[in-house]
Parts: C-alpha cells; sequence; structure tokens
C-alpha cells in the first residue's frame, strides 16, 4: 500500500492569502518555513530554511486568522504541478501541500 502523507511544522512566511471560488468555496494559500542548523566542512554553523507551499481546501476561512510568524503543524498530501511564468515564460515546477484539515 502506498501513501501520499506529509507533516510539517514551522513558521508562516506571510500572511495566508484567501480567496474564494466562482462557487464561494474559500481556498486559502500560505507558504511554512522549516529551519534547521548544521555544522559545514569548516566547522561553522549554518543555518538553512526550506521554504514549502501549502494550499488548503476545507476551513481555509480560520486561516485569515493567522498572521507572518506564527508557527503552524501541518498535515497533508503532496501534489506536483507546472506552470510557466509570466515574466520570462519559462515552464516552473512546485510541489505543494495539500491540507484537508486545518489547522491541526
Amino acid at each position: 500500500m502506498q501513501k501520499n502523507r506529509i507533516e510539517v511544522a514551522g513558521y508562516l512566511a506571510a500572511k495566508p492569502d484567501v480567496r474564494y471560488l466562482p462557487s464561494g468555496t474559500p481556498v486559502a494559500n500560505a507558504r511554512l518555513g522549516e529551519s534547521y542548523t548544521f555544522k559545514d566542512s569548516a566547522g561553522k554553523e549554518q543555518k538553512h530554511t526550506n521554504w514549502l507551499v501549502f494550499r488548503l481546501r476545507r476551513l481555509s476561512s480560520l486561516a485569515a486568522a493567522y498572521d507572518k510568524g506564527d508557527n503552524l503543524f501541518v498535515e497533508g498530501s503532496v501534489e506536483q504541478r507546472q506552470f510557466g511564468a509570466k515574466s520570462d515564460g519559462v515552464k516552473r515546477t512546485v510541489h505543494e501541500i495539500i491540507c484537508p484539515k486545518f489547522p491541526i
């Protein structure tokens, strides 16, 4: 059996963007940063942050209550999609976490 599930804890990069579909269903997109530290080959401590995009399908109207810097735990499945950038026309790939429940 295969499962497509991911859990991430981190900090919001900005206030979630909540918009409404023509059907009236709210959808929210947000970015979550999770950081870790490590020592490089010279022994100097380095910090690295991974930025993840997550999309809320249900309960996304609750996302408006959160602000930049809030610590969140999200759980969902990973989807990959491609799009053409408007500025240069280059195809880009993004991996998004699709969260059926929010917040956890």
